[in-house]
């Protein structure tokens, strides 16, 4: 994730949040923003992509994520 497209609230803060940047999204690109929850933790992928995406579609079950 380029570090300069979110900013993230402190995890310590009841509402944890984040701001998008969208300045630092070039033209052609698609925000994504993927996450995994699960009964102990969430995970998140924030990224642009070039050009188009597909739609979400949800997985049940265990997921990876790389580098996870």
């Amino acid at each position: 994730m380029p570090l300069a497209l979110v900013d993230w609230s402190p995890l310590s803060e009841p509402d944890h949040y984040f701001k998008v940047h969208p300045e630092q999204i070039g033209p052609g690109q698609t925000f994504v923003y993927a996450a995994q929850v699960d009964e102990h933790r969430t995970r998140a992928a924030i990224r642009p992509a070039d050009g188009p995406v597909g739609p979400c579609v949800p997985v049940p079950g265990t997921t990876l994520i790389a580098g996870g």
